[in-house]
């Protein structure tokens, strides 16, 4: 039992492996947290997923196997398409759906595998990747979630066709090449 005085609980000086001890602690409850923090985030991906679990093909989207891909353009009986296209498994599921405009990938892409569970959702912009990439392994557990592209613009168009030839954003970004 430790002194007390007017009341006050003294302790003894805590030894060095005290010290560690609560260090471990203190290290245990940060690690649990930022483990709770993460699949809290994954959590708020969930309405993504189901969204995708339960996707309705418009009535106007046609087969992917009706149009022809030639210098990076989609087309439809010679015509520059633009709207929705999909492809299915061999049992009607459905196994990517593409949205095009003026024949290049233009918002998302999604894709699926066997039994309507959902594998990727990714958005293109002119033909290039841009935005959320997310997706998920068979089990409905995020495989991955990043950002592509550009950095933020509130309108994508613009920034386009202000720099329409612009391919340093492309670029990895990471690093030197004389590793």
């Amino acid at each position: 039992m430790c002194p007390t005085r007017l009341g006050v609980l003294l302790r003894p000086q805590m030894t060095g492996s005290e010290r560690i001890l609560g260090l471990k602690h203190v290290l245990v409850f940060i690690f649990i947290a930022t483990l709770s923090l993460s699949y809290l985030a994954a959590q708020s991906l969930s309405d993504e997923y189901l969204s995708l679990k339960s996707y309705q093909l418009p009535a106007c989207a046609v087969s992917i196997k009706q149009l022809q891909l030639a210098d990076s353009l989609y087309t439809l009986e010679g015509q520059v398409f633009s709207g929705v296209a999909y492809e299915c498994y061999k049992g009607k599921e459905l196994k990517s759906v593409i949205h095009l405009y003026q024949g290049r990938l233009h918002g998302p892409k999604y894709m699926w595998y066997q039994g309507n569970k959902p594998a990727m959702n990714v958005n293109y912009h002119l033909g290039r990747l841009r935005g959320r990439l997310t997706g998920w392994y068979a089990n409905g557990q995020i495989l991955y979630d990043m950002m592509i592209g550009k950095a933020s613009s509130v309108n994508m168009l613009e920034a386009e066709a202000d720099h329409p030839d612009d391919d340093y954003y492309d670029t990895e970004q990471e690093g030197t090449d004389n590793d």
